[in-house]
This record gives structure tokens, C-alpha cells and sequence, in this order.
């Protein structure tokens, strides 16, 4: 469990213990390997989650190319991995591929989300489950979600080579869980990036640093595999950092 998710705990028992009765809810919900900005309402102003939920975000995130998971993070097991030695070429085509990615798009949920999905027969189901079953082509229609990126722009390029890409990987996941034992699917994950690192000798992924402004539901991650996609080398997110929310910022916290 995260900073983060702890402090939300925390926040949540004490607000169910209050003798009043008061009411708590946040505006909008965090990946697990995401942090940073979460505002609570507090009744009476909790009648106005929904109007919460709708404001843009601005995320500030690290993508990973070279490389594709189920999760479309670098919490997922590798499905492919593209890594060549053309990635300043990749670097090259990204800038001007994010100039072209703003405007109205229709986001498929990730495999791994919470929203349902439906097979033929009627049954439905989070993403999720459909995913850890192996079910995924059972889904008759794909779940959507109408966003807008306002914009996403390139603020720092970098590499890492495997060895650095793996103790990332093991860093993350003990600040995600504490006890890096108890991670979903822990061992399958490692071992898939062990094994898709080692087949390729010396291998260097590009690491970019991006800053993106969309409406409210995108994902992030999606995002990410969308651009890894259109390279045609994958892409995966690796660091995600919520730092707005509609008039609230986090530089406001300081």
C-alpha cells in the first residue's frame, strides 16, 4: 500500500467515526502505481462529487518504450517487447506524434480496470477478472470512454539499461506494498522483464518524461500504450503523477 493510500485510509476511519455523521468522498480515483492529487469533499459540499469528477487533470508521467504489458504499466507481465537500436530514431518520431494526439478521442478502457464488460451470453464482469481469467476475447463490445487530451508534450528524454529497469521494477513494488511478497502476480512480473531483458543482451530503454493536460476519466496508461502503438515499438507507463485537478494544484500544498 502507497503513502498515499494509507493517508486516504486513514482519512476514511476517521470520518466514519465522527459522532456528527458527516459524509466524505474524493473527486476521482488514483491507478495503484499513481500519486498525488486527491480532494475530499466533506458534507455538505459532498453533494458535489460529480461535479468534482468532471474537472480536467494534469498528469506529469514517465513512459517506457520498448516494451508492452497487460497492464499497460510496468506493474503487468510483458506481452511483447520491441527494443531495438533505432530507439533515437522512436525519440525522433514521439515529438511529433504528440503534437497530433490532442483533441476528442474515444479511449478503450485498459484490460485491467474495474469497469465492466460483457460477453455474448450476457455475463459481466470487471476487466480485471476477465483478464486474470484468460477470458479477454470473450468481451463482445470493448468498453469506451469519450475523453479530450488537451494537449501532452515531451519535457525530459532519458535511457535505462536492464539491470536499471529491474531494480525500478523491485523499488516499486516495495513502496507499493511495503512487503514486495504480498505484490499481485509479483513473481509472473518478474520473471517476464528477467526473461524479455536477458534474450536481448545489453539492451537500453528510452525513458520519457511528459506532461499532459485531459479531461476528467482518461487514463493515463492508455495513453501511454496508445503512443507505444503508433511507434511501433510499445510503450508502457511507468511513473504517474496527478498534479492538478480543475482549480486545485499541488504547488498551491507547498
Amino acid at each position: 500500500m502507497t503513502e498515499c493510500q494509507s493517508r486516504i485510509k486513514g482519512l476514511l476511519k476517521m470520518e466514519r467515526n465522527k459522532p456528527d455523521g458527516r459524509k466524505i468522498c474524493w473527486t476521482g480515483r488514483l491507478d495503484p502505481m499513481a500519486e498525488g492529487l486527491v480532494v475530499f469533499l466533506l458534507s455538505p459540499d459532498s453533494g458535489s462529487q460529480k461535479e468534482g469528477q468532471s474537472l480536467s487533470k494534469e498528469y506529469w508521467f514517465r513512459m517506457l518504450l520498448g516494451v508492452q504489458t497487460d497492464t499497460y504499466d510496468s506493474f503487468g507481465i510483458i506481452e511483447s517487447s520491441n527494443h531495438s537500436q533505432a530507439w533515437r530514431e522512436h525519440l525522433e518520431r514521439l515529438h511529433g506524434l504528440l503534437r497530433k494526439l490532442g483533441g476528442r478521442r474515444i479511449q478503450k478502457y485498459p484490460p485491467f480496470s474495474s469497469i465492466a464488460g460483457r460477453n455474448a451470453s450476457g455475463y459481466s464482469q470487471a476487466l480485471w477478472k476477465w483478464s486474470t481469467q484468460g477470458r479477454l476475447d470473450e468481451i463482445e463490445d470493448w468498453p469506451t470512454k469519450n475523453v479530450t487530451v488537451y494537449s501532452v508534450e515531451s519535457i525530459q528524454e532519458d535511457v535505462l539499461d536492464g539491470e536499471g529497469v529491474l531494480r525500478m521494477l523491485r523499488d516499486d513494488f516495495e513502496r507499493l506494498a511495503g512487503n514486495s511478497s504480498s505484490v499481485f502476480r509479483l513473481d509472473q512480473i518478474m520473471k517476464s522483464w528477467k526473461d524479455a531483458i536477458s534474450k536481448k543482451g545489453k539492451v537500453v530503454f528510452p525513458v520519457v518524461t511528459c506532461r499532459a493536460n485531459v479531461s476528467s476519466g482518461t487514463y493515463v496508461r492508455s495513453l501511454c500504450h496508445e503512443i507505444g502503438m503508433q511507434l511501433g515499438c510499445g510503450g508502457i507507463a511507468i511513473d504517474i503523477l496527478r498534479s492538478s485537478l480543475g482549480p486545485f494544484n499541488l504547488r498551491d500544498l507547498d
